[in-house]
């Protein structure tokens, strides 16, 4: 009888922990790439995000400073007599200011039996935080004075809100 029995062929335990090993190494290294892929994207996001957020507050500024009406008085006028103005101060030891206040010509009225102005008092003041982070403060109100007020809003006044934190 020349008859053989079948042979059964099996991998050595050497090649086994090699093809474990190489597909270890792919999926560590596949892995690896999708995390950084996903950081990446996470950043971006981020970037984007403050980006989007810097330029709606500086739209926000913007849109009130284009409604700024200046007016020449007449050098007889004493020019805090009269509710028009732009004002800038600072607390602060850098350059600029910190505090701005002025009218402008922004503001829609609403529909009703009064009559409604379309001017709007405007003040931006920068304020320190607890944690040293700054935040702006946007505050209006819809009606002139008879004349100029030098003080600005206090930051608790209602209608103050933050336009932006952690500057």
């Amino acid at each position: 009888n020349n008859t053989t029995a079948p042979r059964e062929y099996a991998f050595p335990l050497i090649e086994v922990l090699a093809a474990i090993f190489l597909t270890s190494v792919i999926i560590a290294f596949a892995v690896g790439f999708y995390i950084n892929i996903s950081d990446s994207s996470l950043r971006a996001t981020k970037i984007m995000r403050e980006g989007i957020r810097s330029t709606a507050i500086l739209n926000r500024i913007s849109r009130d400073l284009d409604g700024v009406a200046l007016m020449v008085k007449p050098e007889e006028a004493d020019p805090l007599e009269h509710p028009w103005y732009f004002v800038a101060e600072s607390d602060f030891t850098y350059d600029g200011s910190d505090r701005i206040k002025f009218i402008s010509r922004n503001h829609i009225p609403t529909a009703g039996a009064t009559h409604s102005s379309d001017l709007v008092q405007v003040a931006y003041q920068i304020f320190v935080e607890e944690d040293d982070s700054l935040s702006l403060y946007r505050w209006t109100a819809p009606s002139l004075g008879e004349g100029y007020e030098p003080a600005f809003p206090r930051i608790d006044d209602e209608r103050n809100f933050i336009v932006a934190e952690g500057l």
